[in-house]
């Protein structure tokens, strides 16, 4: 199975709803910047874009980084996935970042994506990693 694993460093940022200026709709700078840094992220990994007709699957593991002022016994279970981030940004707006940022780049559109997972936990290095596979089954 083709499948293609990467990192994207750096706090993991949700998608922002889109802004109204004088009439037009755009996407916000920072969701913008973050989308071509997954997707730079996957060029970088040696990422090829599936083919039109295939189905696809992505897994995100997001990582936030241990505030410093934990206690000694928090951070432990921060780190031992006992205790998990409960906090912004929600998680299906990292998703819904992370499949506009791959549209066009690893898949035509995120149509395609029949199967995704994504989940949160703490680190000692915020990132997000990511993995986009043919989906056979």
């Amino acid at each position: 199975m083709e499948k293609t694993v990467f990192t994207v460093y750096g706090d993991p940022i949700g998608k922002a709803r889109p802004r109204w200026f004088r009439g037009h709709m755009y996407t916000p700078e920072k969701t913008r910047m973050y989308e071509e840094k997954i997707r730079e992220s996957f060029r970088e990994e040696g990422g090829k874009k599936f083919p039109d007709e295939c189905y696809i699957g992505v897994e995100v593991i997001c990582y936030y980084k241990i505030p410093k002022s934990a206690s000694e016994k928090k951070k432990e279970e921060m780190n031992t996935g006992i205790l998990r981030p409960i906090k912004k940004p929600d998680i299906d707006n990292v998703l819904k970042c992370v499949l506009d940022g791959l549209n066009g780049t690893a898949y035509e559109d995120d149509k395609q994506v029949v199967r995704c997972s994504i989940s949160k936990h703490y680190g000692f290095s915020p990132k997000i990693m990511v993995t986009v596979y043919e989906e056979k089954e």
